[in-house]
């Protein structure tokens, strides 16, 4: 095995032992998901399009919140003023 890893230049080798196949797909590099065409693309991407989404609905849900605690001491304001 050593002989065949000197063919190669010595930045692409990467020497393994006493591991799982499964070992494998935690190596050094990018992390890719596969797209719809079956090529890889760049995972920063899609976790940035969802840290995006995660923020919009936080802001909505916050502005919800927001306007519902209005409603209710709006609501509680009028029947004290009422009493």
């Amino acid at each position: 095995m050593k002989k065949v890893a000197e063919l190669f230049p010595r930045s692409d080798i990467l020497f393994l032992s006493a591991m799982s196949d499964k070992a494998l797909f935690h190596r050094p590099g990018a992390l890719v998901i596969k797209n719809e065409n079956g090529g890889y693309e760049s995972i920063e991407d899609k976790v940035a399009e969802i840290d995006t989404e995660i923020e919009d609905k936080q802001s909505r849900l916050m502005t919800l919140t927001q306007r519902k605690a209005l409603e209710v001491t709006s609501r509680v304001c009028k029947r004290k003023r009422k009493n």
